[in-house]
C-alpha cells in the first residue's frame, strides 16, 4: 500500500509534518548521527539498522518501542534507510 502525504496525515494518531517541514531535516540517509553519537562516547543501540562497528544491534520492531523498558535510554534518534 502506497500512501500519499494527505493519506498519512489523516491516518496518523498525531500531527504529521508536511514534506517541506524542517522536521524532516533530522533524518539522514546513512549512519551519520549514529556514528557521531558513538564517536562522542555514547552507547548506540541500533534497531534493525545497518551494522555499525561499536554499536549494539537489536532485532525488534522499530515502529513501536513498547519492547523497550521506560527510562532505559537517554534519547531516541531516528534515521531513514
Amino acid at each position: 500500500m502506497n500512501l500519499t502525504w494527505p493519506d498519512l496525515a489523516r491516518s496518523a494518531p498525531s500531527h504529521v509534518a508536511t514534506p517541506e517541514s524542517p522536521y524532516w531535516r533530522l533524518y539522514e540517509h546513512d549512519n551519520r548521527r549514529a556514528r557521531q553519537l558513538r564517536d562522542a562516547g555514547h552507547t548506540v543501540l541500533r534497531v534493525d539498522g545497518s551494522p555499525l562497528d561499536g554499536a549494539l544491534t537489536v532485532n525488534a520492531d522499530p515502529r513501536s518501542l513498547t519492547w523497550l523498558h521506560e527510562s532505559s535510554v537517554d534519547a531516541v534518534v531516528a534515521e531513514s534507510r
